[in-house]
């Protein structure tokens, strides 16, 4: 700040208040102050509201805070610090003996007692920071001085669109490889600072590798999405009403606990007016479906006449996340009241279907699907109708009903595959259902058509990134998983491990289809590839259980069973205490075998 005249001024105004919504309850304090606990409509203790925030956070985190040391001393954090790394607040605070309310309120605004993942010790340094803060800054006449500033100073020594795919160090110099043009490129200096965010990094091969503990942080450290809104107004007309500007909200959970969202991804569309919900949709969609779905929504939310069908179909798509029984009921009055011509026939026809299979009414879904997928216009509704009913069929036992919905079904599932509009999630979950109902009617020769049809396209996509890459190789998986021979997939698989270096996960999925195929050594040397790749606690349990499995095929039941003893101390360090029950129930029942 100092190099480039930057002038830093206090902009906390502590004289006016802040904001907090809690439990849907506006509560205003005045800026560095306790909010008023007896206020907060969450279930605290009497002990706990008379106390107030500073005395909670003293009461249930003080000897930790005080334990954690000063975190921004050389060599933190020391043993006192580490002990609280595998742990995480909520589980800290239960032992404790704080009340549910009470750990809301601690883990408020970014999590909940229930679904905060992240290590105690990382939270404990955030509240170490948080209680020595008393003013915030910013620099005069705006913070877009600073890269302005360094851009002008740094002008001719900033490469865009040069991105770096290896560096590599020996005991004098540094090397940094980029891509310019398609074409290598090395730059070499005394000295590298790496800055880059860890999913980044994790593309980039560096030599000599980070030590194993650095591999394993940027290899496991959770990234949150993260939505910043930026609004601007003529005056700031919050202080007229005493308030700083600065707060904090849960509405998050409000939201999931308002609309629900079961399946990933689910997209809303929300009225400003009323909160209303005027369209939802689950499941991928192209860009140009989803402007649809978009403009659909908004021109709900912005109608001032809406038609009786309308209604009812606006009024589905509000319940069809929480009570799919009541969305049925109102997509079924949209299609009644609807006259012939109505614009959004198909759009209903397919949300009715889809609230059919939500509530799992599996012959009404799958026989409605056949019935209306016949006389559709083949786009991306037609394939999400198909799709739907196919899933149904895939979820009940073998019987007439079903035999006589599958024989409308199967000729027109293949044709949304042949249509360039549908999306790849579709086709995949078109080929897959094929698959397994081939398999449930012993048609393996259709299994077999369907599956190589499906690894075919997969095969001729070339992926332009680690994620889409990823993404191919679940879809392969999946397929051989359906009915297939893993050989078929194993170059594939084996590829991408090489592309992927710091991805353990690769190596996994090529262990599984190693084993699958009865390759018993290559399955031990993938999962030890894939061990020396720094995976997180979940990761290691998990290769270390296929790892067991080809060991005792090849007779080596010693080794196997040290396998499931590692796994089994791995297992107990998962974080999440759902997959850490799950992974030691699975892993106690093969050392039991």
């Amino acid at each position: 700040m100092k190099h480039f005249g930057l002038t830093l001024v206090p902009f906390f105004p502590a004289k006016l208040d802040m904001v907090y919504l809690i439990g849907g309850k506006r509560i205003k304090c005045r800026s560095w102050t306790d909010v008023d606990l007896f206020q907060v409509p969450l279930n605290l203790t009497a002990e706990e509201r008379r106390l107030g925030m500073s005395g909670l956070l003293q009461k249930y985190l003080g000897d930790a805070l005080n334990d954690i040391g000063d975190p921004t001393a050389a060599g933190w954090p020391g043993a006192s610090a580490r002990k609280y790394d595998n742990t995480t607040m909520a589980e800290f605070l239960i032992e404790r003996g704080a009340s549910h309310g009470a750990i809301e309120l601690l883990e408020y605004p970014y999590a909940s007692a229930e679904d905060d993942p992240v290590s105690l010790l990382w939270n404990l340094r955030d509240s170490w920071y948080a209680v020595r803060e008393n003013t915030r800054y910013k620099i005069a006449d705006g913070n877009d001085l600073l890269p302005k500033a360094f851009a002008e100073k740094l002008e001719e020594k900033i490469h865009y669109g040069v991105p770096v795919v290896r560096t590599e160090r020996d005991s004098s110099r540094v090397r940094a490889t980029v891509v310019r043009s398609g074409r290598h490129q090395t730059f070499e200096g005394d000295r590298l600072i790496c800055a880059v965010p860890f999913p980044t990094l994790r593309k980039v091969e560096v030599q000599p590798p980070f030590s194993e503990r650095r591999r394993k942080a940027i290899a496991e450290l959770r990234y949150d999405s993260v939505t910043r809104v930026i609004l601007q107004s003529r005056s700031r007309f919050w202080e007229k009403d005493g308030c700083s500007g600065f707060g904090a909200s849960d509405l998050n959970r409000a939201f999931l606990a308002k609309y629900g969202a079961e399946a990933t991804p689910t997209f809303f569309v929300i009225a400003p007016q009323d909160e209303q919900v005027t369209a939802m949709q689950t499941g991928a969609m192209s860009f140009e479906q989803l402007r649809q779905f978009l403009d659909t929504g908004a021109s709900y939310a912005y109608a001032r006449n809406q038609t009786p069908a309308d209604g009812a179909l606006m009024r589905g798509d509000s319940l069809r996340a929480q009570q799919p029984a009541d969305a049925v009921t109102a997509y079924r009055e949209a299609l009644r009241l609807a006259p012939v011509n109505w614009p959004r026939r198909q759009l209903a026809e397919t949300s009715f279907v889809e609230a059919l299979q939500d509530n799992s009414e599996w012959q009404p879904c799958a026989e409605a699907s056949a019935t209306e997928a016949a006389h559709m216009t083949r786009d991306d509704l037609f394939a999400r109708m198909v799709v739907s009913g196919l899933w149904c069929l895939v979820s009940t036992d073998r019987s007439p009903w079903s035999d006589a919905a599958l024989q409308k079904l199967q000729p027109l599932a293949e044709e949304p595959v042949t249509l360039p509009a549908t999306v790849r999630d579709h086709r995949d979950e078109i080929y897959r259902t094929l698959m397994k109902l081939s398999v449930a009617r012993n048609d393996t020769a259709a299994a077999a058509k369907f599956g190589g049809r499906w690894l075919a396209e997969l095969d001729a996509i070339k992926p332009d990134s680690d994620e889409e890459r990823s993404a191919l190789d679940i879809a392969r998986v999946e397929n051989v998983q359906a009915f297939g021979n893993p050989e078929r997939i194993l170059p594939a698989l084996k590829a991408s491990e090489l592309a992927m270096p710091n991805n353990y996960i690769a190596s996994l999925r090529l262990a599984q289809m190693e084993l699958a195929a009865k390759h018993f050594d290559e399955t031990i040397a993938a999962c030890d590839r894939g061990l020396g790749r720094a995976p997180g606690a979940n990761g290691r349990a998990w290769l270390l259980q296929i790892k067991a499995r080809a060991l005792r095929q090849k007779g080596k039941t010693v080794e196997a069973r040290r396998a499931l003893q590692d796994a089994l101390q791995a297992a107990q360090e998962i974080p999440n205490q759902g997959s850490r029950d799950m992974n030691i129930d699975s892993i106690k029942k093969a050392l039991r075998q």
